[in-house]
């Protein structure tokens, strides 16, 4: 039979080809569900047993499409670009299908640029149990805005694990972009950066953190439940942040420990690590700062800005400083926490600026660090541990043992049972005062009160609770 229209069966074939050989984003859009698996290619139809490559299904979300992905490690050899913008009511959804972990292993990604796994600069994604390693520049790197990532994790990579802000030099006056950003329940340890240079010496370890809001961030960043651990600099840094950030609920331990990389060093550059070299600042959570950076033409100093909470929070083992002002100037609230065994438990050196404030209420400091704080400001001290000369040891509490901080987490990602948690009889129940509500409209920070169980609120990071 004579073929009685060639022109639309040879331009069939050639859309074919192209789905083929390069994915076709125009013709590929996934406004629902589409399913990925490690191994398939570009021209799988996204159902569940003809799966597409997880780049193809990256690069045709559209507001509303949920990408699943089969268990597995996914090797990349580009930054997955994740640009696409979903909507509050239709975001774009990256997870796991199935029983296990979708691993973006980074390490073929050509170091030379220092890229990271992820860069998103898109808006309303959620990203759930995905696991970040490998890549020299980082885990995510998160200039885009309205962003949720639960249950993952960033470790082993050359750089900060999750990293919320945006390139040097960039303006963010109206606080919006790299901006709203949750993370709930997520985990960064072991990243560092072995190729760090300063000033033209090779420095490992400067600039590698776990959670990293900095570099003219926006307003609204959240960490809720989040872990932090031997990471090479800090653990939390928010230097040169552009809004309040609101941290709760956190453990933070081992920052800056140049031991912990001299297996890393070695496998990457196959010289040996020394403490001499080692260039890692060692801070747990690091609430603010300022640096200035050598532009083209003059140098430009920037500050962070807006009021930062800490509640909740646990901050011991780390190498320099528990808990770090850093010179931050937009006022912090540190409440509900606990200091120990730190270099310095808690440090403050720069008064805030006009019609800023520094509270601390309801926190313990014991340990190597001091019992006391080290406060060259004025700030506002409520039931502190030190206010009621009340001293701690780690008798006072069920467990403080780092292996029991970095416990698998329970079923429903929250953190482990028993870390931080207060024993029978311990001094600090019911030793607290009532708090009151943090309010920052400009930096979208609205928490309540804590509420509490006893006559008085415990102090530290957790009510007595007798089922523990």
């Amino acid at each position: 039979m004579t073929d009685r229209n060639p022109g639309k069966n040879m331009l069939t074939a050639i859309l074919w080809l192209c789905v083929v050989l390069t994915g076709c984003s125009e013709s590929r859009k996934f406004p629902e569900g589409v399913y990925v698996s490690p191994k398939a290619g570009p021209a799988g139809a996204g159902t569940h047993g003809s799966p597409v490559s997880l780049v193809v299904a990256v690069e045709n979300a559209v507001p509303g499409t949920v990408i699943r992905l089969e268990p597995g490690v996914y090797r990349l050899r580009e930054t997955l670009m994740l640009d696409a913008k979903g909507t509050e009511a239709q975001p774009i959804r990256l997870e796991v299908f199935g029983k296990g972990r979708a691993v973006l292993d980074g390490s073929g990604i050509d170091g030379e640029d220092k890229d990271p796994c992820i860069r998103l600069t898109g808006s309303f994604w959620q990203l759930k149990e995905i696991e970040l390693t490998g890549a020299a520049g980082g885990g995510a790197f998160i200039t885009g805005s309205y962003n949720r990532f639960e249950r993952c994790s960033a470790h082993h990579t050359g750089s900060t694990g999750f990293s919320v802000g945006l390139e040097l030099g960039s303006e963010n006056d109206s606080g919006e972009k790299a901006a709203h950003n949750l993370f709930v329940n997520c985990d960064a340890y072991m990243n560092y950066d072995w190729w760090a240079t300063h000033r033209g010496e090779h420095s490992p370890g400067m600039h590698a953190d776990g959670f990293g809001c900095k570099l003219w961030s926006g307003r609204g960043n959240k960490f809720y439940g989040c872990r932090a651990w031997s990471n090479s600099d800090d653990n939390w840094d928010l230097s040169e942040s552009g809004g309040g950030v609101e941290i709760v609920d956190c453990w933070s331990w081992n920052a800056g420990v140049w031991s912990d990389f001299a297996g890393m060093h070695r496998e990457k550059t196959g010289e040996t690590l020394t403490e001499e070299l080692f260039a890692g600042n060692g801070n747990g959570f690091k609430l603010g700062g300022n640096q200035a950076w050598a532009g083209e033409s003059e140098a430009r100093a920037n500050r962070s800005v807006g009021m930062n909470v800490l509640r909740g929070c646990i901050s011991f083992g780390n190498r320099v400083k528990g808990i770090d002002q850093n010179n931050h100037q937009g006022g912090t609230v540190v409440e509900h926490c606990l200091a120990f065994d730190n270099g310095q438990n808690i440090c403050y050196r720069k008064e805030p600026d006009a019609g800023r404030t520094n509270v601390l209420r309801n926190n313990i400091i014991f340990g190597k660090g001091g019992e006391r704080p080290v406060m060259d400001v004025g700030y506002v001290s409520e039931n502190n541990s030190w206010d009621l000369e009340l001293t701690f040891s780690r008798e006072d509490f069920l467990s403080l043992s780092a292996a029991d901080a970095a416990a698998p987490r329970r079923k429903d990602g929250s953190l482990p049972e028993r870390f931080g948690r207060l024993r029978r009889g311990c001094r600090a129940v019911d030793a607290g005062v009532p708090g009151k509500a943090v309010l920052s409209p400009r930096d979208i920070i609205d928490l309540p009160f804590r509420p509490f169980a006893g006559k008085a609120p415990d102090l530290g990071a957790f009510e007595f609770n007798e089922k523990h």
